[in-house]
């Protein structure tokens, strides 16, 4: 339909254009009057992967560096017999 077209028109391009405020009143009327559309189910997978946390591989970068720090601030221990008291 002509609606269809002009919401999905609307949505895609504030959407590309950073203008999320804008886009959103036009994807959720998209959403809501055409929800078994091709283009509803783009808009609900844009929004989904927009949502989606950066992958865990950062934290566990911040992580790694966190434990060389540690291991570079930690004095060089000596060898001590563990009956040497």
């Amino acid at each position: 339909s002509e609606r269809l077209e002009a919401l999905r028109r609307a949505c895609d391009g504030l959407d590309a254009l950073g203008e999320a405020t804008e886009a959103e009143s036009y994807c959720s009327a998209l959403q809501r009057e055409f929800p078994t559309s091709s283009a509803a189910d783009a808009v609900a997978r844009r929004r989904l992967a927009a949502q989606k946390p950066s992958p865990v591989k950062a934290p566990k970068r911040a992580a790694e560096q966190q434990s060389e720090t540690d291991k570079k601030s930690m004095p060089a221990s000596k060898s001590v017999p563990a009956q040497a008291y």
